[in-house]
């Protein structure tokens, strides 16, 4: 049995009668659901808004803040339902005024300091996976956009991923490659499964258009129009044209493209797997891992990515639902000339 607690301002809380713990590479933001039987002590000292961590086994999960307190009571019995978030959340909702940024420098930054700068506003740490960054020219910081929508269209642009730690950091990675060693295997582990292959999202043509900015000698700066496309040979006509901002090249153009259309293909081919407990043989289920998946029914035996992982507490006990996808769908790389089952 896992150890699951509540730590707020030192203290911490636990014996929960059901919760429910997701990671999700689609998501960025981590997030928590807790339930208990309460009593005076626990609703009076929990207060919506404040910082806290989730602990497993005495390790952070999620660091952030509490998003929501519902208190649900008679004259006889209350419970208590507590909904959070890491710290990333705040990147996610929160849009700064025009005036504030004024003396902020966005041209001619690296897409890091660019999320050094902003992540800084809110006292969140930046970790660096990817390193090689190149200034970019110019960037546009429109008025109401959310900062982690800003953040967004450039990591697209620079074709990689924001996540969040369990300490709370802003992460810019790539999908990964490293491995767990715990196959998910039907007839073994798997409890259930389910899949839902779906293609309305994907097209056979991305084009895509762009403005890059130059040097000018005569009249200072100068603006090019660019255009890119990439071609999903699995699917029958069906195109479809993007307007970027913030590419300085057509190398990151086509890049973006390649970007989009895996991203349409591997989302279109998810499975879930459900499996008792939280751990494999060397830790927790996690996201942005390779597993090994052995499944008659669909056909597949090959190492896929782990893009959502939801630990769960109820009546049934603990259960990890763990969703995965061909890398590709996270990844700048071609897509197979014929499509396997589920490469």
């Amino acid at each position: 049995m896992n150890s699951v607690v509540l730590k707020i301002a030192g203290n911490n809380y636990a014996g929960w009668l059901s919760m429910r713990i997701t990671h999700d590479m689609q998501s960025a933001a981590s997030n928590f659901q807790l339930q208990l039987a309460s009593n005076d002590l626990i609703s009076t000292n929990i207060i919506e808004g404040e910082p806290c961590e989730i602990l497993i086994n005495s390790k952070p999960v999620i660091t952030g803040y509490i998003d929501v307190l519902s208190i649900d009571y008679d004259k006889n019995n209350y419970s208590v339902s507590i909904e959070g978030r890491s710290k990333i959340s705040d990147l996610i909702d929160c849009s700064i005024p025009a005036k504030k940024m004024a003396g902020v420098q966005f041209n001619n930054q690296t897409f890091l300091q660019l999320c050094q700068v902003l992540s800084g506003q809110f006292d969140i740490n930046v970790v660096d996976d990817v390193g090689g960054w190149k200034p970019i020219k110019r960037v546009v910081f429109e008025q109401g956009q959310t900062l982690f929508e800003f953040l967004e269209l450039i990591a697209r642009s620079q074709a990689v991923l924001l996540q969040s730690n369990s300490v709370g950091d802003l992460v810019i990675t790539r999908a990964g490659s490293q491995r767990i060693n715990t196959a998910l295997a039907l007839g073994e582990n798997i409890l259930s499964a389910s899949t839902k292959r779906d293609i309305t999202s994907r097209f056979s043509h991305y084009y895509f258009t762009g403005q890059t900015w130059g040097d000018d000698s005569k009249s200072g700066t100068s603006i090019a129009h660019i255009s890119e496309s990439v071609k999903d040979e699995n699917i029958r006509y069906r195109p479809t044209v993007f307007q970027v901002e913030n590419v300085t090249d057509l190398a990151q153009l086509k890049a973006r493209a390649t970007w989009q259309r895996n991203i349409n293909y591997g989302r279109s081919r998810p499975v879930i797997y459900k499996v008792n407990g939280w751990q494999h043989r060397n830790g927790l289920w996690a996201i942005n891992r390779k597993v090994k998946v052995i499944d008659s029914w669909l056909g597949i035996d090959d190492w896929l990515l782990i893009t959502k992982v939801v630990f769960s507490l109820t009546e049934e006990g603990e259960l990890t639902e763990i969703t995965v996808m061909p890398k590709v769908a996270f990844d700048v790389m071609p897509i197979p000339a014929k499509t396997q089952a589920w490469q």
